[in-house]
């Protein structure tokens, strides 16, 4: 029996042309996986904003609308408080302005009711409100015409919530006239 004799041919890939791709492959699913990752912390942001922007809209039709609380019409109007806070223990929450007879503009802890509070996602945080009491921003919109006050008041011409990312520098800006008619995000 003889030997079958097997030509070698040079068509195949050598091993330095392998591991150059490899190494091109790998560089590009890193990149892949640090894209994905940022536009997740982006997704994190701008749904953190837009429920937020929704909430004082809501608050703000409440005062329009002539909205009740528990059968009684807050005299002081519908509002938002929001206060700094560190990633992890983020929240704020919709209130009508009920106490003092006439309403105050602020959110008292007795009294005034809380009417839903909304958690923000760990990722995200309140990083600055603007202007500010103790870290401490009250939006209320005035019954019947929606007139805005930020923390009592009405001599801001605007106020400014800056929401951050946990991750990096990623941040999103909130500003809201004190017309009422405008808010906008910066990036």
């Amino acid at each position: 029996m003889q030997a079958k004799k097997y030509k070698i041919s040079g068509n195949g890939f050598t091993l330095v042309e392998v591991l150059v791709s490899l190494s091109i492959i790998v560089l590009l699913g890193a990149t892949l996986a640090v894209r994905f990752n940022s536009l997740n912390i982006n997704v994190d942001l701008d749904l953190a904003t837009e429920e937020l922007i929704f909430n004082m809209r809501q608050a703000h039709l409440f005062s329009l609308t002539g909205q009740t609380s528990g059968g009684i019409r807050p005299d002081g109007g519908w509002g938002i408080r929001i206060r700094q806070c560190n990633a992890g223990d983020c929240s704020y929450f919709v209130f009508a302005d009920l106490v003092p007879a006439g309403g105050n503009r602020v959110y008292d802890n007795v009294g005034d009711e809380k009417m839903v509070t909304v958690g923000i996602t760990d990722k995200v945080y309140i990083s600055q409100v603007e202007p500010a009491t103790s870290g401490v921003l009250d939006i209320v919109f005035a019954i019947p015409q929606g007139e805005v006050y930020f923390n009592g008041s009405t001599t801001f011409a605007s106020a400014t919530i800056t929401i951050s990312s946990v991750i990096d520098s990623s941040k999103r800006q909130i500003v809201i006239k004190r017309d009422g008619s405008r808010i906008k995000v910066l990036k």
